[in-house]
């Protein structure tokens, strides 16, 4: 009897859902409802899969056009001694170029603005089909979707890997890092000491020109790797951006199976959005891949970080976490937030407080070792000096450029003079340091869970990108890949606003490279449609709940914690009967 009664319940819901789905109109809405319903039932597949494959692949096709039209603009833009030693790798691909430059006589920096645009538009018309294709749960379907993902994300890898480098604000990081890989191998100086304005004669300082960042700006880890590169490449430096771009995908594709891994944990519904979203993002593509930064790696780096965690690895994440900041100094912001979930997590797993003791014993020792070797090659001359200075350039510049206090200083000249020495770089600042530390108070309270923790950490990257004096495109990479993880569709919204604010203002300076608003135009406009749109949102919603009447609910008794009548307990719950109870087989 205990067997069959859960079959019979299994079978009366069923036929009770097969009653409703046959009941309900026969609008075209709901009628197309009653078919997914229906195949749901069956364990089908909802029918029009191949129509959403279909439209997938146009818009890989699109987002292929739009990356391809983008070599004349970069080929106007870049320095012609770096394509021509791009162009000497394969002799073929100069004829390409110039072909390209001769059928698009546009001019370089709108035809690139517009590009970027149409393919940020191609982004949003993807989130909406990965919002779509959830519905397709089955594992031959997920399969054919992330099949055709990567696939068409190898045919943008492969035309990004022969794209010619953009200009020097857009191509500065892959530019330093073969500049500094140079200054190691091929001038034998220590690159935090030395610097590159000594070496004239260098095609990178050349093609960089008066846009030089200091090595303190590059954990030594990366300038490790970029040594690496330059004792393979030698003096050529087309072979330097080939191995920084194939880096960089290395990194890409490793980043998409880690999404796929995390999103399965997380939120499975999600996991065609989140690669989808990632692996087409244009903004990834062009300045992951073509003009390689090192926020690349530092992604996939911290999904490994999340991916360990995940798996109950905590000190293996530890190390890879602190991997990440030897290569991106900002990432030091997310050291007291991993290490309050670290300290969470391990007081839980461990009971015992030898074994915790002993596990921070280990985690400060390896910490120390790591730090300390990484840092040892460069360390003669260079000392805590040069550490201070690394770390007052995470949050200060000597010049603010097309950024939030760039904007706010233009708008305040020509005011009385206590009101220009309040935004002076140094009380600016000192209140980045106090909305960041109240917001990482607020986050080591918050971040009780991984996904949690993904979420704050990616807020408070995007805090110090909105902050810092130097406002960057790049800097929205690391908080895009950690809320791809989480799956919060509103601060995806701000992020893709925010990318076609950071995109419009870098073409925009290329024209007016003297306007000094443009931060307020990237940065404070897309917060402001934000805000706008999730309160129209909000009252779209409020309206349509007030419009449906609700069914008024019979409280029931002894149900609800709020009742004012008293319940008794049941029969077998009072102590006269606990023998009886007992006895029950």
């Amino acid at each position: 009897m205990s067997q069959r009664a859960p079959h019979r319940g299994m079978t009366s819901t069923y036929t009770q859902e097969r009653e409703f789905i046959e009941s309900l109109p026969t609008t075209p809405g709901i009628t197309r409802m009653r078919r997914y319903a229906q195949a749901l039932l069956k364990g089908e597949r909802p029918p029009g899969f191949g129509r959403w494959l279909l439209s997938l692949y146009g818009l890989g096709a699109g987002l292929g056009l739009c990356l391809v039209a983008l070599y004349p603009s970069w080929l106007r833009l870049g320095f012609a001694p770096m394509q021509a030693s791009l162009a000497t790798l394969w002799p073929w691909l100069s004829g390409i170029y110039h072909l390209l430059e001769e059928k698009l006589p546009l001019d370089a920096g709108w035809w690139q603005g517009l590009m970027f645009l149409l393919a940020l538009l191609v982004q949003a018309l993807l989130w909406r089909w990965g919002v779509r294709a959830a519905r397709y749960q089955d594992r031959a379907a997920q399969g054919i979707l992330l099949g055709s993902i990567v696939g068409w994300a190898a045919l943008f890898v492969v035309l990004m890997l022969f794209a010619p480098l953009g200009s020097s604000l857009l191509a500065s990081d892959i530019l330093h890092s073969s500049l500094y890989g140079r200054l190691i191998v091929l001038y034998a100086v220590n690159p935090y000491l030395v610097s590159p304005q000594m070496f004239p004669q260098d095609v990178a300082v050349m093609a960089l020109g008066g846009h030089l960042t200091p090595a303190a700006a590059y954990g030594p880890a990366w300038l490790d790797i970029n040594l690496l590169l330059t004792l393979v490449a030698r003096e050529h430096v087309g072979w330097q951006v080939l191995g920084l771009r194939l880096l960089g995908s290395v990194a890409y594709f490793l980043t998409i199976a880690l999404l796929w891994q995390l999103t399965k944990h997380q939120k499975p519904e999600w996991r065609i959005s989140a690669v989808l979203l990632y692996a087409w993002n244009p903004l990834v593509l062009a300045l992951g891949i073509a003009q390689m930064h090192v926020e690349t790696v530092v992604i996939c780096l911290l999904c490994v970080v999340l991916w360990c965690w995940l798996r109950g690895a905590l000190l293996v994440g530890w190390l890879f976490l602190l991997l990440a900041m030897l290569m991106y100094p900002p990432c030091v912001v997310l050291l007291p937030l991993c290490a309050g979930f670290f300290i969470r997590e391990n007081a839980l797993r461990h009971a015992s407080r030898w074994r915790r003791l002993g596990q921070w014993t280990l985690l400060c020792v390896l910490s120390f070792f790591a730090l300390g070797l990484t840092y040892l090659p460069y360390w003669q001359g260079w000392g805590g000096g040069g550490l201070l200075q690394q770390g007052q350039m995470i949050f200060w510049s000597p010049e603010a450029r097309a950024s939030l206090e760039a904007g706010l200083l233009a708008l305040i000249r020509g005011h009385p003079g206590w009101v220009t020495d309040m935004w002076q770089p140094s009380w600016w600042v000192v209140g980045e340091l106090v909305v960041m530390a109240c917001f990482l108070g607020f986050s080591l309270w918050l971040a009780q869970t991984l996904e949690l923790l993904a979420f704050c950490a990616a807020w408070l990257l995007l805090l110090l990108a909105y902050l810092h004096p130097v406002y960057r495109p790049a800097s929205l990479l690391l908080p895009l890949a950690l809320l791809l993880c989480t799956g919060s569709w509103r601060s995806l919204a701000l992020l893709f606003l925010l990318q076609i604010g950071a995109l419009a203002t870098y073409d925009y300076g290329l024209q007016q490279p003297g306007w000094e608003l443009a931060g307020l135009l990237g940065i404070c406009l897309p917060f402001l449609l934000w805000g706008w749109g999730l309160c129209i949102c909000a009252a779209w919603r409020m309206a349509r709940a007030r419009s449906v009447p609700e069914e008024p609910v019979k409280p029931r008794r002894g149900l609800s914690r709020f009742s004012s009548r008293l319940s008794r307990p049941g029969w077998l719950s009072r102590p006269s009967l606990r023998g009886f109870k007992r006895n029950i087989p």
